[in-house]
């Protein structure tokens, strides 16, 4: 993987433990900081493919971003994780702390052609777009719709909202 660079953004509270054990492999040229990003989709313009190897999250909304942007993943396969991403179709996953699968996960993303890269970031895409604020609101209001369609303004006090 001579062609390969990573490129890790976030100033967390290892960062000066990660760049000195870089140093110490003589990684500086293949590994770079980049510190805080304010526009991460600009970022997402250089990469290939977008790594999450979290051990836990919520709804994680980076992955969301690189998968809109059209960037296929590489992620833990944890909960939050696996509501977005899907083995082969949109990225891949490997068991949280195994980092065997995650560099083996890096060395076929890595290999795929553009084709392949193509395809698993247009199906982040479709996946991301469910998560949009237009998405994610247009569902609020049919849930209110569905839920107050048989009342008037007088009996909206005593709806059943269940």
């Amino acid at each position: 993987m001579a062609n390969a660079h990573l490129l890790l953004a976030g100033d967390g509270k290892t960062l000066n433990e990660c760049k000195q054990l870089v140093k110490q492999l003589g990684q500086t040229n293949k590994i770079h900081f980049l510190g805080y990003v304010n526009d991460v989709t600009r970022l997402y313009a250089f990469c290939d493919a977008a790594v999450s190897p979290s051990l836990s999250e919520g709804l994680p909304f980076n992955i969301i971003e690189a998968m809109g942007c059209g960037l296929p993943v590489i992620v833990s396969d944890i909960k939050g994780h696996r509501e977005l991403a899907e083995q082969s179709i949109n990225g891949l996953l490997f068991h949280k702390k195994n980092q065997q699968e995650l560099i083996n996960c890096l060395k076929e993303m890595y290999f795929f052609d553009y084709e392949q890269r193509l395809l698993l970031g247009q199906a982040g895409i479709k996946k991301a777009e469910a998560f949009s604020l237009e998405s994610v609101f247009n569902k609020i209001m049919n849930i209110y719709q569905n839920n107050l369609k048989d009342c008037t303004s007088r009996e909206i006090g005593q709806c059943d909202l269940d």
